[in-house]
């Protein structure tokens, strides 16, 4: 028989590529992980892992057995929560304020928090203006950025998500697609000002933009959308957005040009039970989560 702390760290090699990084995630060394790993390779009867160039490879018997290991992480995730939920009976509303584009991911989680603890509530809020939380304004937010604001918060990164640029197939056929910095000093560009341009990685985008007067200025990420698929030049958009976008096209992107998403409470607000187990629940949901959206929106 196996211990469900080897399923665990089979997953966490899995999705990482290496002993080392799914160290870093279950928060233990190199050599625990090489031990759970080559303990349920003894359980099975089967070789799991091959080493690689740049890590573990998987066999062809780990990815055939990833859904069942995966039911298994599911079903532990929700045990857990349920008991945690039945031993504190985590009940009330949670007021959460987030990027509109961030709700993209967000959705799920919050659909699966809600079946392990049936008596949280959940008001959301996606106006542009960014609420505070160490005013009350609200209880926890899913918030953009490298950098966060606020010197008594308490935050958990989530994942970091690429941005790139995009333009109408109408542009392209006409203009060509630009594979670069450089190339798009023969472009029109349409480029977000205001708040919204303050967010990394935009600032950091823009300011390897090369040198021309062919540029429009919109100041938001909307706006920026509605003139591309209008076929006004290139811009500058989260794969998220972009590559669902109908009409328009990803052109490049840079390994650097990423964003982070958080979660972020405030003391008052980490001192609830059921802000407290919410956060936790979306950092164990999070690799998960991952696996289901494309490959162009990880990192």
């Amino acid at each position: 028989m196996f211990d469900w702390s080897d399923i665990r760290t089979f997953l966490a090699v899995l999705r990482d590529g290496s002993a080392a990084s799914a160290a870093r995630r279950l928060g233990t060394n190199q050599t625990t992980v090489s031990r759970r790993l080559a303990r349920l390779e003894d359980a099975l009867g089967l070789k799991l892992f091959d080493p690689g160039p740049r890590g573990a490879r998987p066999t062809e018997a780990a990815r055939r057995l990833l859904p069942e290991a995966e039911a298994m992480e599911a079903a532990a995730l929700s045990l857990s929560s349920r008991a945690d939920g039945m031993s504190r009976r985590l009940t009330g509303t949670i007021r959460l304020t987030a990027n509109p584009n961030a709700m993209r991911y967000a959705g799920g989680i919050i659909r699966n928090f809600q079946r392990a603890h049936p008596g949280a509530e959940f008001r959301i809020d996606t106006e542009t203006r960014t609420l505070s939380l160490e005013d009350g304004e609200a209880d926890i937010a899913l918030r953009p950025g490298v950098r966060l604001s606020g010197d008594t918060l308490i935050a958990r990164k989530l994942l970091d998500h690429p941005w790139g640029f995009y333009a109408s197939d109408g542009y392209l056929a006409q203009h060509g697609t630009p594979r670069s910095f450089t190339d798009l000093a023969d472009h029109d560009l349409v480029c977000c000002t205001g708040n919204a341009a303050q967010v990394e990685p935009i600032p950091t985008a823009q300011a390897r933009l090369p040198r021309h007067d062919h540029r429009i200025h919109i100041e938001s990420l909307n706006g920026v959308i509605g003139l591309l698929r209008a076929g006004e030049g290139v811009g500058f958009l989260p794969r998220a957005e972009g590559d669902i976008e109908p009409g328009l096209s990803f052109c490049f992107s840079e390994p650097d040009l990423v964003q982070g998403l958080w979660l972020v409470t405030s003391p008052e607000g980490h001192a609830d039970p059921l802000i407290r187990a919410f956060m936790r629940f979306c950092a164990d949901a999070i690799p998960d989560l991952l696996a289901s959206v494309p490959p162009e929106w990880r990192v």
